[in-house]
């Protein structure tokens, strides 16, 4: 059998072969890990949907695989000589978007199905071996599963021209910066001829195209850029290095271009007082610690922006063509600082979750976001995002905009400030507050408001707990 790089969601099409799991001549069972892919948002583990004894491996480490590209052979008459360990089955909400290993489930190897396949089966409890493939290679998809509880997947109406247009769009192998690139440049990319790996259409291409065109069309779409573009990289002795850009570094540069491209940025500032939220956090991290638990500021901040976006619902909404979509779900993304640069894991309903659960959820995302092993279902879905330097240091910052939300909050250091209280100066705990906001969404005066919520809360955290009941 031929074992292609899988579609492993988010619109992701290519990675980076971070290391083979296995080794030509092992023994592998059903949904065991096979190799570990760096994409543009995570590492990621590429289970194997069938057993069998591995006979070629088709890339080396370091290499970069498209989807749909055959990565390696499996022998599947050695099915039979791979046995299968009795495991604890762990129930999970099935996702479609998500390649992990099912290692604690029991199943038969003679079916081919992902792992989110076939923890959806079981869920809706439905024997897979009854089930005819109508995936690539007989593999079980999940319209298949639906298709047996009744259910009718229901998909949205087109024209032919559509759907001839968009099964040519997809049958185009180009990453998403080349497309975005074509796109700016006008540039249609279904005439092009790729000249990459496996024909696969590179921002050389696109380049070559746009030389052609006349002088008056290159002035139309401002490729001076393109012409200034060094063509060939120089180093001069050893002043300088030249450091590839990882895919993870490749995304952050493209998404914060994005933001700073296509929302109206405003950054508003306010000092809050946040002495007795400091008081009734040190009390409560002590009690936590004993039981393992890592208690920060950023549970308070959370609920407390929630709060915020109740009141405050336009905070809550992106743009899409010339609507406002309002959000009535609150999923709080956080950035983290890890060596693989800035990652944002999201937690979902955190209106929904005491502050110790949003606790625990942060360490356990922030340690998988350091591994590198941050599942793409936990960096999705956000509807506002929170960003601190105050481990480091800083005061005030301008955050970028986490697109295409239309707020991000950031938080600096806790400082200890001389203020007048009272006609008296006295020593209080400071923080800054940097809420950057999307001008075209939120007007000044509703940015300030939302702030105003927010200084309100923290500085009285018994009102943050009453709103909380």
């Amino acid at each position: 059998m031929e074992f292609k790089f899988p579609d492993v969601g988010e619109g992701i099409i290519e990675g980076k072969l971070v290391k083979w799991l296995v080794n030509v001549g092992d023994k592998i069972k059903a949904d065991q890990a096979i190799a570990e892919v760096e994409t543009e948002k995570s590492i990621v583990e590429i289970p194997c949907p069938v057993a069998g004894i591995v006979k070629e491996l088709l890339f080396k480490e370091g290499d970069v695989l498209n989807v749909g590209k055959v990565m390696m052979i499996i022998d599947e008459e050695g099915t039979k000589d791979v046995e299968e360990e009795p495991h604890n089955v762990t129930e999970e909400k099935p996702t479609d978007t998500t390649i992990s290993v099912a290692k604690n489930e029991k199943h038969d190897d003679s079916v081919k199905a992902l792992p989110s396949v076939r923890k959806f089966a079981k869920h809706k409890e439905i024997d897979l071996s009854m089930i005819k493939g109508t995936g690539k290679e007989g593999i079980i998809t999940r319209e298949d599963v639906e298709k047996q509880t009744g259910h009718t997947v229901t998909k949205p109406i087109k024209t032919e021209l559509q759907e001839n247009a968009k099964k040519k769009s997809d049958e185009i192998l180009a990453t998403p910066s080349t497309r975005k690139l074509a796109r700016e440049l006008h540039v249609d990319i279904t005439t092009i001829m790729g000249t990459g790996n496996n024909g696969i259409i590179t921002k050389e291409d696109i380049r070559k195209v746009v030389k052609g065109f006349t002088p008056k069309q290159k002035e139309e779409i401002t490729v001076k850029h393109l012409e200034s573009m060094p063509k060939k990289e120089e180093v001069m002795g050893n002043k300088e290095e030249i450091l590839p850009m990882s895919e993870i570094r490749k995304t952050i540069a493209w998404k914060m271009v994005e933001s700073k491209t296509k929302a109206a940025q405003v950054t508003y500032m306010e000092e809050v007082d946040v002495t007795e939220l400091v008081t009734i956090r040190e009390k409560e991290k002590l009690t936590l610690k004993d039981k393992g638990i890592h208690f920060t500021f950023l549970p308070f901040f959370m609920k407390a922006v929630v709060i915020a976006l109740e009141d405050h619902p336009l905070m809550n909404s992106e743009i899409k063509e010339e609507n406002i979509i309002l959000k009535k779900y609150y999923n709080i993304g956080f950035a983290t600082d890890t060596e693989r640069g800035l990652i944002v894991p999201v937690i979902n309903d955190v209106d929904k979750k005491s502050m110790v659960d949003i606790a625990k959820e942060i360490t356990e995302l922030v340690g998988k976001a350091r591994e590198g092993k941050l599942p793409l279902e936990n960096m999705s879905g956000g509807t506002f995002t929170i960003t601190s330097v105050g481990n480091i240091g800083g005061d005030a910052f301008t955050p970028i905009i986490n697109y295409p939300q239309v707020g991000i909050l950031g938080v600096g250091k806790i400082k200890e400030k001389p203020v007048v209280r009272k006609g008296k100066i006295v020593i209080r705990k400071i923080v800054t507050l940097s809420l950057s906001y999307d001008h075209r969404v939120i007007d000044g005066a509703e940015g300030a408001r939302f702030v105003n919520t927010l200084k309100e809360h923290l500085e009285d955290p018994n009102l943050l707990f009453l709103e909380m009941m």
